[in-house]
């Protein structure tokens, strides 16, 4: 999947090679978010490392996709895997999609890198998984990416869900069906 994004960088599916760079870029996010990461010594970097680099060779249930920069490297990603609960009223397979790791370092950030990497995240929710509720919690700073896809909750879904098939069809894509909403 390439999505152009702004100063023409690709958003490219991410490898087992990217699993340090996915790391750096998670501890970016908890960092923003007030948590202390330590340094790049800590023993949870190595346990996410091999983490990611072993949900990366499972495409039908986790995903992450990643924006370089031919001077940094990667420098902006989203992930999301799929939850296996039982069927409901509203979600019939049961899979839940939940999209997390969402960052872009500092130096890159306002150029469209983030949302571009949740569309291609998104459009394989759809078009790859049988996720039909997306789970997605947001920092205040990262909600204005999300925020073209945000709609009202329905009583019957999660506060933070929302449907693949509605959230494409708001960046552009054609609707399938309405199942949900993804929301605050």
């Amino acid at each position: 999947m390439g999505h152009d994004v702004p100063q023409v960088r690709k958003v490219r599916w991410a490898e087992a090679a990217d699993a340090g760079d996915l790391v750096r870029l998670r501890a970016q996010m908890l960092a923003d978010m007030g948590r202390s990461v330590d340094d790049d010594t800590d023993p949870w970097r190595a346990s996410a490392e091999g983490w990611f680099a072993d949900r990366l060779g499972r495409a039908r249930e986790f995903a992450a996709f990643v924006v370089d920069d031919p001077d940094d490297g990667v420098v902006a990603c989203s992930a999301g895997i799929c939850d296996f609960h039982a069927p409901g009223p509203g979600n019939f397979t049961g899979v839940r999609g939940h999209v997390f790791n969402m960052s872009t370092f500092p130096a890159h950030r306002g150029r469209g890198y983030a949302l571009a990497c949740l569309a291609a995240l998104l459009e394989w929710f759809r078009d790859e998984t049988e996720a039909r509720v997306i789970n997605l919690n947001a920092t205040s700073e990262g909600r204005p990416c999300t925020a073209p896809w945000a709609s009202p909750s329905p009583a019957s879904l999660p506060s933070n869900s929302y449907s693949p098939s509605r959230a494409l069809a708001t960046a552009g894509g054609a609707p399938e069906e309405e199942e949900g909403r993804f929301c605050y």
